[in-house]
C-alpha cells in the first residue's frame, strides 16, 4: 500500500477490523508524509489518483502530487460484506485503476454464509468481490489510450502462492467445512486464484479495447501476519526462523507492485521473486 501511495494512487484499504484499518490509514499516511518530506523539500502534497508525468522509478516528479489512504470495512469470510463493500465504493469512488485482492487465510472453520472459512476468504470473497467492481474498471480503461501500457491498462492483481502447485480442483471438497480441517483448503484456493486469473484474461481477449489485465503472484514465502495463528508455545521458535529463513513484508510486496505499475510482454501472467 505504501508504495503505491508513493506513486501517487488512492488506496483503499479495505480491512475486517475497523480499529486495525484506521490504526493502519494512519500510519501509511504518517510514513507517506515522511516520505515526501524527505524527497519533496518538506511540502505535504495533494493526492491522487492520476499517473501521469512520472519519474522513471514510477515516483512523482517534484511539484507532483502524492497518494492517500483510505481505509473502509470489508469481511471477505461475509459474502453480504463484500456487496455491502462494493455498493460503498462506487458510490464514494468514479474509477478503479488497480484492484490487489491480497487477503489470505491459512487456517480452517465455517464462513458466515457455511463455506469453509479458509476458501471462502482466499477466493470466493475475492471472485465476488472482483465481478462487483469489474464494470467500473471497464468504464474506466475501455477506451483509455495512455502513452504507454501502464497508463492504458487497468490491473487485477490476485495473490497465489508455490503451494498452487499441489491444489486439486475438487471445488465442491473446497466449498465444505466439514471436509476441510487443519488448512487443507489453502492449496487448492490458491490454485483457484491462478484459475481466475486465466478466465479473466481470456475473457478480456474476447473484448477487444478492454485495457485490463490480470496477474496471478507468488510473493514468496513472507514473514507476514499471515502466521499469526501459530501456537504461542512454538511462535517464538517459528518467528526466529522465518527472520533468517523468510523475505520481509517489504520484499515480499514486490511482485505485486510491479504487476500493479510495471509493463510486461503479452502472455505473462503470473509473477514471482
Amino acid at each position: 500500500a505504501l508504495e503505491l501511495g508513493k506513486r501517487g494512487c488512492t488506496v483503499v484499504l479495505a480491512c475486517r477490523d475497523p480499529e486495525r484499518g484506521e490504526a493502519a490509514e494512519k500510519d501509511l499516511t504518517a510514513q507517506l508524509k515522511l516520505h515526501v518530506r524527505t524527497r519533496g523539500g518538506g511540502r505535504d502534497q495533494t493526492a491522487t489518483t492520476d499517473t501521469k508525468n512520472e519519474g522513471a522509478d514510477g515516483l512523482k516528479k517534484e511539484g507532483q502530487s502524492y497518494g492517500n489512504f483510505v481505509h473502509m470495512h470489508l469481511d471477505l469470510n461475509s459474502l453480504r460484506s463484500v456487496e455491502e463493500f462494493s455498493e460503498a465504493f462506487l458510490r464514494r469512488f468514479g474509477r478503479l485503476d488497480i484492484l490487489v485482492n491480497n487477503a489470505g487465510l491459512n487456517t480452517s472453520g465455517t464462513s458466515a454464509d457455511g463455506f469453509d472459512k479458509l476458501f471462502a476468504v482466499n477466493f470466493l470473497g475475492h471472485f465476488r468481490l472482483t465481478q462487483n467492481l469489474l464494470p467500473l474498471m471497464r468504464a474506466r480503461h475501455q477506451h483509455e489510450r495512455g502513452m504507454n501500457q501502464r497508463e492504458r491498462e487497468g490491473r487485477i492483481i490476485n495473490l497465489s502462492s508455490v503451494m498452487h502447485h499441489f491444489g486439486h480442483s475438487d471445488w465442491e471438497i473446497c466449498l465444505d467445512a466439514k471436509k476441510n480441517s487443519f488448512g487443507q483448503a489453502y492449496s487448492p484456493s490458491k490454485l483457484a486464484m491462478c484459475f481466475f486469473t486465466r478466465a479473466l484474461n481470456r475473457s478480456m481477449l474476447v473484448e477487444k479495447g478492454h485495457g485490463i489485465r490480470a496477474f496471478s503472484v507468488n510473493p514468496g514465502a513472507v514473514r507476514s501476519d499471515i502466521w499469526r495463528s501459530v501456537p504461542m508455545i512454538v511462535a517464538p521458535i517459528y518467528d526466529a526462523f522465518m527472520r533468517v529463513a523468510y523475505l520481509d513484508v517489504s520484499q515480499g510486496c514486490v511482485p505485486s507492485v510491479a504487476a500493479a505499475c510495471e509493463d510486461f510482454p503479452e502472455g505473462v501472467e503470473y509473477l514471482q521473486p
